[in-house]
């Protein structure tokens, strides 16, 4: 029995691998196949998953660091937490060091776990769900303190970050997502 992925479902499948037929089977076993297959119905999982997250936050003068997004969709604006996915093998502090190094180009001095979060949202339409390992934490690259915006690239994707006041955030004027 094997999982196959195709066009975004996953299928469970024991005789097909991506829609070629295993060349390994006999004839007999190939018809054996197929009048097995006629008597159960393809199970079909739509892609459901729930992602890790490492997010931190950088708190300085009543403000905090964080990157600003649109939903199209919802016509929204809001702000997201610096960080990201936390990898195989990886603990979410191992994660968030390694994305605020890629991000930033800094080490994280006084990390602190603060909580998990459990994120059921809709982001452009779309359901998802997230577990976010959220920390706190100082830049060791102190001048990044004194960058109203600072341009981020990761990998392919370019975005920047600001600092937003904390009492806008709490009294709802700002939208923040872990």
């Amino acid at each position: 029995l094997r999982i196959v992925r195709s066009k975004g479902l996953q299928t469970l499948d024991g005789a097909q691998l991506c829609g070629k037929k295993n060349r390994a089977e006999s004839k007999t076993q190939q018809t054996k196949r197929r009048n097995s297959d006629k008597q159960m119905k393809e199970v079909v999982f739509p892609p459901q998953e729930i992602i890790t997250k490492a997010m931190c936050l950088f708190v300085r003068d009543g403000k905090t660091l964080a990157s600003r997004g649109f939903d199209d969709v919802a016509n929204k604006h809001y702000y997201r937490v610096l960080g990201g996915t936390v990898h195989f093998l990886e603990t979410g502090e191992q994660a968030i060091r390694r994305e605020i190094q890629e991000e930033l180009h800094s080490d994280i001095a006084e990390l602190t776990f603060l909580e998990v979060i459990e994120n059921i949202f809709t982001y452009k339409g779309n359901r998802g769900h997230q577990n976010v390992f959220l920390y706190s934490g100082t830049l060791a690259r102190k001048e990044l303190y004194q960058q109203k915006t600072i341009h981020i690239v990761d990998g392919d994707h370019e975005f920047d970050a600001e600092w937003i006041a904390v009492d806008d955030i709490v009294a709802g004027r700002i939208l923040l997502y872990p």
